[in-house]
């Protein structure tokens, strides 16, 4: 089957896909229709270059799931100006979460004026880079300290997976596991 074959044979399962998506946000349009299933089709193609029969998966189950991922990450990607962890796109029955500005006003203060979320937010800025360097070298491992660094300096969690013979989806554990870490270990 050619490419232009396995568009055209399955531009109803990109349509299907891309309108679970856009209904979610019928009340709230934030993507066109147009652009999820332009979105859908570059799945569907990327689908179509890594598929291997071999696996013994039909080829319509394999291009679903690629067609979903690159709708979920181009949601993710560009759902708001602030970028939201995977982990935080999708609630239960993948419903779209919508990203709230930090600046938004929660309640107003005692005193008349307004209260906003980054008003609530824990402030850190206190510690010198002495304390932060003593905190990351009493609380990390060795390993989470290389770890750290390497996502610091903009490697990719897949290039530290790499480095360290470990799946993207590890490191990623990994970094979050670090992460909760030190923020344990700052309200101690």
């Amino acid at each position: 089957m050619t490419l232009d074959e396995a568009v055209q044979k399955h531009k109803g399962l990109v349509h299907m896909v891309a309108q679970r998506f856009y209904v979610h946000q019928k009340q709230n349009p934030v993507f066109d229709m147009d652009d999820l299933v332009q979105v859908g089709f570059i799945g569907l193609i990327k689908g179509f270059k890594n598929f291997d029969e071999s696996r013994g998966f039909a080829p319509s189950t394999y291009y679903a799931s690629t067609i979903l991922s690159e709708i979920l990450r181009y949601l993710r990607d560009n759902a708001s100006s602030v970028k939201v962890p995977r982990r935080y796109t999708l609630k239960e029955k993948r419903t779209i979460w919508r990203a709230v500005s930090i600046h938004k006003v929660i309640h107003e203060a005692d005193d008349g004026g307004e209260v906003t979320l980054v008003d609530t937010l824990p402030q850190h800025d206190d510690l010198t880079p002495v304390e932060v360097k003593d905190l990351i070298d009493r609380t990390l491992t060795p390993k989470e300290r290389t770890v750290a660094n390497l996502r610091l300096n903009d490697l990719s969690q897949k290039e530290i997976g790499h480095k360290f013979s470990v799946s993207q989806v590890q490191i990623s554990r990994e970094l979050r596991k670090i992460s909760k870490s030190l923020q344990k270990a700052m309200v101690l």
